[in-house]
């Protein structure tokens, strides 16, 4: 997907991308990607891992 939106970004594409996994990705003619996740278990996990990041608490590898 990451290679489709970067070879999008360099045309004159804006519109929607849809992934049969549930994400959708809007492209906006200034380049910048929206991303949406249908997927509520999916959107709750990376809301959580998010807010941990955020919160400095990922312990470190090892």
């Amino acid at each position: 997907m990451y290679d489709r939106l970067a070879v999008l970004r360099k045309t004159d594409f804006t519109g929607d991308i849809n992934d049969p996994k549930g994400w959708k990705f809007r492209l906006f003619g200034n380049g910048n990607v929206h991303i949406s996740v249908e997927c509520e278990s999916l959107h709750n996990a990376l809301n959580d891992l998010i807010s941990i990041y955020f919160a400095n608490q990922i312990p470190a590898k090892g």
